[in-house]
């Protein structure tokens, strides 16, 4: 039963609503031992929406908003819980399923706090007129704070237009986000910049406009995330993990690499006839590209692989007679790690036009 304590007027149940923080959501109550814990659920009777306690008080939302100008905006209810009933604390939110929240104000987030749903599927996070061309949620003076999230669909259609990001942050302490949907937006699902520690997003969705851009000088690691051909922003990070991924389009710059499947371009360090080492602890795969410079050209490409600096084809593709100076033909091979390569210099006029290394995560 949802009730209410004295110093708000009185103990009451809210008609229409039977429900506890076990029976909304199923999790762990033994997490509700840790740091500040509510649950949000939604009056099946009305569109307010009430936050409630670990013990089952109601501290706003409802016909007793409590400093809350909109009960159904989940935007002020999230802005509010999270600045003024937990202030400074640890703040943990799990939202009661199946339903759909309206951000109808922007939230302005300053303390650690997590958002925690049954599943992307189960819970869908829309957004209100004030949203459209506007970031949702944002963090303007964090003070080096947590963020977590798991299991939650944000969804930009059949809104009044786009949202510009779902999430505009700077200066939080670290990003966990696992089994986030974020979609149908103008710029980013999610930015970030000056992230100080590491930021990890796991199973993940960047759909429709929902790219990724971050720039943080910390630890990133992308795991099996879905980009569906949206853009992979990263800049200054120190140690960038990437694995498994579904069709992103990166855009990396200045980052140091640990593992992972982002393709280098190193057109600019690699010439025909000089031998390289993979000194990563992956197999990377070699593409190259070779432009004819002339017609008539005879361009043959033939890597070696090998142990050694010692010759040891690993194939050959030839274009004899190119008709155009124009014409490209390529070649992809792939290096175990300590293994040498090189492309042989084998005359003619032709020149590299493209030169791609990417590491084969196992």
């Amino acid at each position: 039963m949802v009730r209410s304590h004295g110093r708000r007027g009185g103990a009451r149940k809210l008609d229409g609503l039977e429900t506890s923080l076990s029976d909304a959501v199923k999790v762990d109550t033994d997490s509700f031992s840790v740091g500040h814990n509510y649950m949000m659920v939604p009056d099946p009777d009305s569109s307010n929406i009430y936050v409630i306690d670990s013990h089952g008080d109601v501290v706003a939302g409802g016909p007793s908003a409590v400093g809350v100008t909109d009960a159904t905006d989940f935007g002020e209810l999230l802005e509010h819980t999270v600045n003024t009933v937990a202030a400074s604390s640890s703040t943990s939110i799990y939202l009661s399923p199946p339903s759909v929240y309206t951000i109808k104000s922007q939230a302005d987030l300053n303390y650690a706090f997590a958002i925690y749903g049954p599943g992307r599927n189960r819970i869908n996070i829309k957004h209100g007129a004030a949203i459209e061309n506007n970031d949702a949620i944002v963090s303007t003076n964090p003070s080096g704070n947590i963020f977590r999230m798991d299991g939650l669909k944000f969804d930009g259609k059949g809104g009044p237009g786009r949202p510009n990001r779902w999430f505009n942050f700077d200066g939080m302490a670290e990003l966990l986000l696992t089994n986030v949907e974020m979609r149908t937006v103008n710029t980013a699902g999610l930015e970030a910049a000056n992230i100080a520690s590491p930021n990890y997003f796991t199973n993940c969705w960047f759909i429709d406009g929902g790219g990724l851009t971050l720039d943080t000088g910390s630890e990133v690691s992308i795991m099996g995330c879905d980009f569906r051909g949206e853009t992979v922003s990263l800049s200054n990070i120190d140690n960038l993990i990437v694995r498994g991924n579904v069709n992103p389009t990166w855009s990396v710059t200045n980052c140091t690499y640990e593992t992972g499947e982002v393709p280098k371009h190193v057109t600019g360090s690699r010439s025909r006839g000089t031998w390289y080492q993979n000194q990563g602890p992956w197999p990377i795969e070699v593409n190259i590209d070779a432009r004819a410079d002339s017609s008539g050209t005879d361009v043959r490409l033939v890597p070696d692989v090998n142990s050694s600096e010692s010759s040891n084809p690993a194939g050959e593709r030839r274009l004899a007679s190119a008709p155009d100076a124009s014409d490209v033909i390529g070649i992809t091979f792939t290096v175990q790690p300590g293994d040498y390569y090189k492309l042989r210099d084998l005359g003619g006029s032709w020149s590299i036009n493209r030169w791609v290394e990417q590491e084969i995560c196992l």
